[in-house]
């Protein structure tokens, strides 16, 4: 008998252990999903190329022939994002070479932090600082060259954790300038990504 209820007890502990790192597993996949739920995502939201030949007033620098871009950034998490850097470039290239176009690895967090609060947006305006040559608006108009705006973001979550998201758009097989001041830029295929 004594064999017996020391069985009984030993596959209840063993029954007991089983449920008890279930029930362990369990509350941790449900603490992993409220973070995912409750968590600042941070991206780009959106990129407007415009030239400076066509606006009207005429901007204060002379920007004829001068790609420029208007974007903005924005969380769509549920929570503020903090410590918020954001890294942005615009850059003329053969879309050939598109691969080589990526922003930098890490961002020094030297530069000011903004904070964004939930469903916020944070607008940047860029210049490329130099007209556009013969040869690159002929090869935007017929798709061999294109422009792009790439950049990266790094932010920190209301429960500490570290995020970044990186981002390549183009501007190709259009007309130069863009008609109406209008030009949209689309994502590329590669180069896009967020953790």
């Amino acid at each position: 008998l004594e064999d017996y209820n020391g069985a009984i007890v030993g596959v209840a502990t063993i029954l007991l252990a089983i449920i008890t790192a279930r029930l362990v597993a369990l509350g941790r996949d449900q603490g992993l999903t409220i973070k995912r739920q409750l968590r600042a995502y941070v991206f780009i939201d959106g990129a407007s190329l415009i030239d400076g030949t066509n606006m009207q007033p005429p901007p204060f620098i002379d920007r004829t022939n001068q790609p420029g871009i208007s974007l903005g950034v924005r969380n769509t998490g549920q929570t503020p994002a903090k410590r918020v850097v954001h890294w942005a470039h615009i850059k003329v290239e053969p879309v050939s070479g598109e691969w080589a176009v990526k922003p930098p690895d890490s961002l020094s967090h030297t530069a000011a932090p903004a904070i964004i609060a939930p469903q916020q947006m944070n607008s940047k305006f860029l210049w490329l600082d130099r007209t556009l040559s013969a040869q690159e608006k002929t090869g935007i108009e017929g798709g061999t060259h294109a422009i792009y705006l790439y950049g990266r973001i790094e932010y920190i979550d209301i429960f500490g954790d570290e995020h970044w998201s990186i981002y390549r758009l183009r501007y190709t097989n259009f007309m130069w300038p863009p008609y109406l001041n209008n030009g949209t830029m689309n994502f590329c295929d590669e180069g896009n990504d967020t953790d």
